[in-house]
This record gives C-alpha cells, structure tokens and sequence, in this order.
C-alpha cells in the first residue's frame, strides 16, 4: 500500500513539474518575441509595403543609444520654459496663437 502511495506521490510530482517547465519556456519564447523589435506580423516584401504605407520607420540603435546619452541640464530645460512662456504671453497680448 505504501509503494502505491509514494509510486502516486512521484508521478503527481513529475506531471507538475513537467508542466511547470513546459510553460516557463513558452513564458521565455514569448517573451523574446516580445522584446524583439524586428518582429512584425507580415514579414518580407509585404512587411516593407506595410510598413511603408504606415509610415512608420524602425529606429536605428545607435540612434537610440545618441538619444540616451544626450541629457540636458536642469538649468537648459528652465531656460527654454522660461522662454517659450514669455514667446506664449507675447503672443497672446497681440491676440495670435504662439507657433513654434
């Protein structure tokens, strides 16, 4: 009776911890597939037109990585505030719209 139970217990703990595994890797496939930023639904020469028609073009990296090297300091950031409220509060006493 004791073999019964422990031989019960072992594939209760194997069928669990298969699919334990089993949906950590699909977690993981998916989860690449996700973070990937070349992946499209249409791919190929139908990708490209899609694309094209969307207007949408894919960053290059090191683009990116400019983007996020560049920072501005606090004191810049103030100065351009500082300036665009004073072009707004100029354009509404001459009764426009301020454009940029």
């Amino acid at each position: 009776m004791t073999f019964i139970a422990t031989l019960g217990c072992c594939i209760a703990y194997y069928v669990t911890f298969k699919t334990y595994h089993l949906h950590l890797q699909k977690a993981d496939s998916l989860k690449a597939i996700l973070e990937n930023p070349n992946a499209r639904v249409a791919s190929g020469a139908q990708g490209k037109r899609v694309m094209k028609r969307l207007g949408m073009a894919v960053p290059e990296k090191k683009q990116v990585a400019e983007k996020k090297t560049e920072s501005t300091s606090v004191e810049e950031h103030a100065d351009e505030i500082s300036a665009l409220i004073a072009k707004a509060k100029i354009a509404q006493s001459l009764g426009s719209t301020p454009q940029s």
